[in-house]
C-alpha cells in the first residue's frame, strides 16, 4: 500500500542539503497561491520523507507548465490520465483537471481510503462507488471525478472506458507510452513526462 509517493530521485541527497535555501523560495511561491491552490498544496500534494516543500514546489511548477501548455494548444485539458500517480491527487488538480484517472500498483483499499478521508474534509457528501472504483466530490465549488486503477503502466489496459485529454507519467519509464496507454488518450491528447520526484 502507499500513503506517500515512494519515488526516489538520484539528486535527493543534494536536495536535502540545499533545503534551507530552497525553503525560502518555497515560501515566496506559496504566498502567491490562491486559497484553493494552498489547500491543494497543503493537503493533496504528496511528498517523500526529507524533501517535503522542495518536492511539492517541483510538482507545483510542473502543474503550472501543464496549464501554460494547455493555453497554447487546442486540447481542453480537463481529463487527466496519471500513470504512476501514487496517491498524489494534487498535481492534476493544480493543473486544472476535472476528471482524473490514477494508475498505480499501490492504489489498494487502504490508499484509496486515505484519499477519500482527505476529500471528505472538504465535501462530506463525496461519493465513492466501490464497483466502479470511482470517487466524485466537490472542492471550492468545482466538481471532480476520480477513477482508480491498481495497475502498473505495462499492465494498464482500460481501453475505450478511459479517454483522456492529458497524459502524465514519470520520465525514464521504459513503458512510456505503451500502445495500451495510447488507447486511453484522445488523438489530440498531450503527454507530459515529469521528472521522478
Amino acid at each position: 500500500h502507499c500513503t506517500k509517493n515512494k519515488y526516489t530521485h538520484p539528486e535527493g541527497f543534494f536536495q536535502d542539503l540545499l533545503f534551507p535555501v530552497a525553503d525560502k523560495k518555497n515560501r515566496e511561491v506559496y504566498a502567491t497561491l490562491s486559497a484553493e491552490e494552498k489547500e491543494i498544496f497543503d493537503n493533496f500534494l504528496t511528498d517523500s520523507p526529507g524533501r517535503g516543500l522542495v518536492q511539492k514546489l517541483r510538482k507545483l511548477k510542473y502543474a503550472e507548465h501543464i496549464k501554460r501548455s494547455l493555453q497554447l494548444s487546442s486540447a481542453h485539458g480537463r481529463s487527466f490520465l496519471y500513470i504512476g500517480s501514487g496517491v498524489d491527487l494534487g498535481l492534476p488538480m493544480l493543473a486544472g483537471a476535472a476528471e482524473i484517472f490514477m494508475v498505480d500498483p499501490c492504489l489498494d483499499a487502504e490508499a484509496i481510503k486515505g484519499i477519500i478521508n482527505t476529500v471528505e474534509k472538504y465535501d462530506s457528501g463525496a461519493g465513492y462507488d466501490e464497483k466502479e472504483n470511482e470517487l466524485k466530490f466537490e472542492f471550492f465549488g468545482k466538481k471532480f471525478r476520480v477513477r482508480f486503477f491498481r495497475e502498473t503502466m505495462e499492465n494498464f489496459n482500460a481501453g475505450a472506458s478511459v479517454k483522456a485529454d492529458i497524459g502524465i507519467t514519470h520520465s525514464g519509464d521504459p513503458y512510456f507510452p505503451s500502445q495500451d496507454v495510447r488507447k486511453s488518450l484522445k488523438e489530440s491528447a498531450l503527454f507530459f513526462e515529469v521528472q521522478q520526484l
